[in-house]
Order: structure tokens, then C-alpha cells, then sequence
């Protein structure tokens, strides 16, 4: 799974990741993931690594589409899990494709509704489509 930081050890990490990541999509209208590794060096350097894995989760009435731009990864080497409320997506890049990221590793948050059980994704040319029906809505029991 996907590197996550010590919410013991580092108590306001998580808070500032999700402080720059929203800040990041006010900005640029696209959800952007911080590496934990920036996260976890208290954002040392973060103007020299835009190596940032930019992602978008829209919402939509019966389903949620998440796309992840993962530009030179295998297909082969694309992996999904999905976790209470979160997706985490790993995939390796291409050796023979010179640069940066050799990896990617990012943890996505998505609504509670989502049914992931359900999920379907598609990988073409560097961009990941996950497809996440919505669960239906909950139903009255009846008591006897």
C-alpha cells in the first residue's frame, strides 16, 4: 500500500497535505497529490518537485470518476486497492522512458457512498479511469 505518514509521530501533516492539495485545486482547478515524501520532510523543497501525481475525482449523481494521470507507467504494473473511504494507486514507470517519477504512489480520498466492491478502471496512454457506482441508498427494515 501506499507510504502514509505517522498520525502518532506527525499529528499535522495529514491536515497540511490536505491544506496544500485543496489549495493546489483552487488554483489550478485540479486535484493534485502530495508525495509523502514531501509531507514527511515538512514540504522541504516542494518548489523544486513538480513531480506531483495530478488526479480528479467528479462526482456525479449515480457514480464517481476518478482520473489519474500516470504518464509513462506499464500497464502491467498499474495496481488499485481500495480502502475505507480511500484509493490508493501504485504503478511503476517504464525504464526505457528517460525522467522522473521512476514510480507513482497516491492516496486518493473518495466519498463514503462509493461502492467500491463495484469499481471498475481503465488504464490507456497514461491516464487511469477508475468508475465507482454509487451504493444505493439505504432501506427502511421493517420490525416484526
Amino acid at each position: 500500500m501506499c507510504p502514509t505518514p505517522n498520525r502518532d509521530r506527525e499529528p499535522d501533516i495529514g491536515r497540511l497535505v490536505k491544506e496544500v492539495a485543496k489549495v493546489a485545486k483552487d488554483l489550478v482547478g485540479i486535484a493534485v497529490a502530495v508525495p509523502m515524501t514531501i509531507a514527511s520532510t515538512m514540504f522541504k523543497s516542494v518548489a523544486a518537485r513538480p513531480n506531483w501525481t495530478r488526479f480528479r475525482v467528479s462526482e456525479l449523481e449515480d457514480k464517481v470518476v476518478v482520473e489519474v494521470e500516470l504518464p509513462g507507467a506499464r500497464k502491467e504494473s498499474v495496481k488499485v486497492y481500495a480502502r475505507r473511504g480511500l484509493l490508493y494507486v501504485k504503478a511503476e514507470r517504464d525504464p526505457s522512458i528517460p525522467g522522473e517519477p521512476r514510480s507513482y504512489r497516491v492516496r486518493i480520498e473518495i466519498p463514503e457512498d462509493a461502492d467500491t466492491d463495484s469499481a471498475k478502471a481503465r488504464y490507456f496512454q497514461g491516464l487511469l479511469v477508475i468508475e465507482i457506482p454509487r451504493a444505493l441508498p439505504g432501506r427502511e427494515i421493517p420490525v416484526e
